[in-house]
């Protein structure tokens, strides 16, 4: 004997006991059979919530959408509330609605977070590039400064050194004046030695020519006189002979 087994779509169609049926609910069938007053105003609320919370998160300029947007929805949950649950394809179209409003309102937010991102982005940016820009100009004054330092020190070994240079050429100037002094010096004594030299040879000459005057002139003073005494009386016999001479003529 064999036993088949049976599934609940075996069943008779008019089985009134069972509660199998031969054609399941689709998943719309089964989301629509939620579609009641209450869970539509859930829907409502849940989504008033999450407005509201987006609205405390959004910028100063962003509050009026939100506003507008909140004030809408609010409105259009009242009515809901005043309508009768008798009539599901009324929550159905009204869902419908919700859904493709709540779309066109997700991504206006979403616009909206993307704008208020890409302007804190671009804040941000500008903010981190003015940083740069200030530490930049930071880092190049400290630069400035350091090379500012570098210089005045440079300046003042220069300076030093300029002053150590002025000093040993008044030093050197110093020593040639000494040595030039030195040099004159010794060439002046040199000199006076060699005029003292000259001077004495002149004095030794002279004495010598004074010598040689003498014995010239007493030769000559020893000639004179022999020369005088030989010539003495032939003068004095021609002067008394020239004095008879002209006695006798003035006689005459």
């Amino acid at each position: 004997m064999s036993h088949e087994r049976k599934t609940p779509y075996d069943r008779k169609k008019n089985d009134e006991s069972s509660t199998w049926s031969r054609t399941p609910k689709t998943r719309q069938q089964k989301k629509d059979e939620r579609l009641t007053k209450d869970f539509v105003i859930k829907e409502f609320v849940s989504y008033l919530k999450y407005l509201g919370r987006e609205k405390k998160r959004a910028p100063y300029e962003d509050k009026y959408f939100y506003d507008n947007v909140i004030d809408c929805y609010d409105r259009w949950k009242q009515e809901i509330e005043k309508l009768s649950e008798n009539d599901p394809l009324i929550f159905k179209k009204i869902f419908i609605n919700f859904q493709r409003e709540r779309k066109e309102n997700n991504e206006k937010i979403e616009r909206l977070r993307v704008g208020k991102k890409q302007l804190i982005d671009e804040v941000s940016i500008k903010k981190e590039l003015e940083d740069q820009i200030e530490q930049k100009n930071v880092i190049k004054k400290e630069q400035n400064s350091d090379i500012k330092g570098i210089y005045i020190q440079e300046y003042h070994d220069l300076e030093r050194e300029n002053n150590e240079l002025k000093k040993k050429i008044e030093t050197l100037e110093i020593e040639l004046e000494r040595s030039n002094f030195n040099t004159q010096y010794y060439d002046l004594k040199r000199e006076n030695n060699e005029l003292k030299k000259k001077l004495e040879t002149l004095e030794i000459d002279l004495e010598r020519s004074q010598r040689i005057n003498g014995r010239i002139i007493s030769n000559f003073n020893t000639q004179y006189e022999n020369l005088r005494i030989m010539t003495t009386p032939v003068f004095e016999r021609a002067n008394m002979a020239l004095y008879f001479y002209e006695d006798e003529n003035n006689d005459n």
